[in-house]
């Protein structure tokens, strides 16, 4: 069998911009075994170069909105050293240096072939898949890739040694791109010798996200789901409506017991509430914080480094991103953020209109940012929404099989 370098080279990208190196790492080092060293040259820089010589060699070499991308960083320096006289490049190399992560894996992946597309949505299912499958075998103390602990304060929340909620960040996408394979008919994925019904792995995925009461994970889940079925949920409307009104009628009884009592659930619709916790006082007087300080400073803002300080003891940074950069550099650095976001996410008001996966992909990445920081991983999104927007549908959808 002909060895293909190219799918090694996706799959090992894949592999570690999900994160799954560092399970392994985690599981080597509780057994006083060493790890492997250079991971990021070996499984991220060497294959991602591989495909850029690639498509050098094949005259089609290309990085698009890098324009954009060196002007957010540039806007970024200038502000930090010139305008707030930061001295200390560890105070503010969180976020340029995440978005010259994910900007790169998306350039790696990007300039693939088009053939290549179906097989890199095939590899992001299959990786997520055995990131879960180490984190259940650790759970049920099978193995011990993660160590996991209950938070009791948060309703028995699932916390581990790994950051869980970017984990059910990335089953969100998982799921987006098995949708999408649906809608082309693709119903199956073949591991290994089995194929797998995208059904069953968008179940095995699920239980996580409740398990951790991911509420921003839920919100995107529930939100992309909108999207997509939208047209099918106006459709058969009034069946909706009727299954509403009989959910309602039942809320006050033992079912709205068990609906209460779904902790991802009760802690989405307690937000913002008197009874919230402290994790959750704590982020929005992160978001208060840092908007007060754009306020002090709307051209330039304080500094990523004092974005949310000396408003609150102990909080100097806020998760929520939009403050968070508005203080940072103000409304001079927060247009550049902006622009680098559509570019890379985001597209036109009329193929949103016909492409209902674009319009999710947008809103998985403005709701994301909610919550959380940009992540690596999200190239393979950058990827996505990219073909999308330059490829005709057919081209990479397999010609009628419905196994991947």
């Amino acid at each position: 069998m002909k060895i293909n370098l190219i799918k090694i080279s996706i799959f090992v990208i894949l592999f570690y911009i999900f994160g799954v190196n560092q399970l392994f790492d985690a599981a080597l080092e509780k057994k006083s075994l060493p790890t492997i060293r250079y991971q990021e040259l070996f499984f991220f820089l060497l294959p991602g170069f591989y495909i850029l010589l690639t498509a050098h060699k094949n005259k089609r070499l290309d990085f698009p909105y890098l324009a954009s991308m060196g002007l957010f960083i540039v806007t970024f320096w200038f502000l930090e050293t010139f305008v707030h006289k930061t001295n200390n490049f560890e105070s503010w190399r969180d976020l340029p240096e995440r978005f010259y992560y994910l900007i790169l894996s998306f350039y790696f992946l990007k300039n693939l072939n088009k053939i290549y597309f179906s097989s890199v949505l095939k590899y992001v299912v299959i990786t997520i898949i055995i990131k879960l499958i180490l984190i259940y075998l650790s759970l049920f103390e099978i193995l011990n890739f993660v160590e996991f602990e209950i938070w009791e304060t948060e309703g028995n929340r699932l916390a581990g040694s790994i950051n869980l909620n970017a984990v059910s960040d990335q089953i969100v996408l998982g799921i987006l791109i098995m949708l999408y394979l649906v809608r082309h008919n693709i119903r199956k994925i073949q591991i290994i010798n089995f194929n797998v019904s995208l059904f069953y792995l968008i179940a095995f995925m699920l239980p996580l996200i409740f398990l951790s009461a991911s509420r921003g994970s839920f919100l995107l889940l529930l939100i992309i789901l909108f999207i997509i079925y939208k047209d099918m949920l106006w459709r058969y409307r009034f069946r909706f409506i009727l299954i509403g009104i009989f959910l309602y009628v039942l809320s006050s009884s033992s079912l709205g017991t068990i609906v209460d009592n779904v902790n991802v659930v009760k802690r989405l619709f307690d937000s913002g509430k008197s009874s919230s916790t402290g994790e959750e006082e704590a982020r929005l007087l992160q978001v208060y914080a840092s908007w007060q300080n754009f306020q002090n400073n709307k051209i330039f803002g304080l500094g990523y480094e004092n974005a949310a300080s000396n408003v609150f003891h102990g909080i100097s940074r806020s998760n929520f991103q939009y403050t968070q950069v508005l203080a940072a550099g103000g409304l001079v650095l927060f247009f550049t953020f902006m622009n680098l976001i559509f570019r890379l996410f985001g597209s036109t008001i009329k193929m949103y209109r016909v492409n209902q996966y674009l319009l999710a992909s947008i809103f998985y990445v403005l709701i994301l940012f909610i919550f959380h920081r940009p992540d690596t991983y999200m190239g393979v999104l950058a990827y996505f929404v990219f073909m999308l927007k330059t490829t005709d549908n057919q081209y990479f959808i397999l010609n009628g099989n419905s196994v991947l």
